[in-house]
């Protein structure tokens, strides 16, 4: 089973001066009969255990983008931003009774680059990639997101986008009563509405 949504935008603050917000969350689970042995934490799950699985991801990106190139036919900005998240992990098994329960939080930092490409006044090209890698106190983490999307404005203030889109973050972390790996990777076609005003 899964369900997903995302949503976010931009406010120009100035003519090269953008700053972005978006969020999503994805949410994923899924129930199986094994049909081998294998242990967690010394506890042996032998065949026909039925294993059930929850994973909750939220994801936050707040950024600011400064346009170092600006036409009236395109627009390149380099930037700065922030990726948060928060990643639960949910395990159970009915034979024996095993249940994990555990989540973590992160942050990253990303450096950007983006280009917007005015066609038309109602069509427009955009094209970005962000990430880094870095170690952040007890997080160490890599993140690398890119995408295209064309969007064409029905009227001055509505429209519609299609989009392709490539995410990539991976979290060595120590946190609390989290000690582990969390890897979250998804590519995806988008279909979504947009706004202008």
């Amino acid at each position: 089973n899964r369900s997903t949504y995302t949503f976010g935008g931009t406010l120009r603050i100035a003519p090269k001066h953008r700053i972005d917000a978006i969020y999503g969350e994805y949410n994923r689970s899924a129930s199986k009969r094994v049909e081998r042995e294998f242990v967690i934490d010394d506890i042996v799950i032998p065949v026909n255990t039925v294993l059930t699985t929850d994973t909750e991801s939220k994801l936050g990106f707040v950024g600011y983008r400064y346009s170092f190139l600006k036409s009236a036919a395109s627009e390149f900005a380099a930037g700065l931003g922030l990726y948060g998240g928060n990643f639960k992990f949910r395990f159970d098994a009915n034979t024996p009774r095993l249940s994990i329960d555990e989540s973590t939080t992160l942050p990253l930092p990303v450096l950007s680059l983006t280009g917007d490409f005015y066609l038309t006044e109602r069509m427009i090209l955009r094209a970005n990639v962000n990430g880094l890698k870095l170690k952040v106190n007890d997080v160490d983490g890599s993140v690398l997101a890119a995408g295209v999307a064309g969007e064409y404005l029905f009227t001055n203030n509505f429209g519609l986008g299609l989009g392709l889109d490539y995410f990539d973050l991976e979290v060595d972390a120590v946190k609390g009563g989290f000690k582990g790996n969390a890897q979250f990777k998804t590519s995806k076609a988008t279909l979504y509405l947009t706004g202008r005003f």
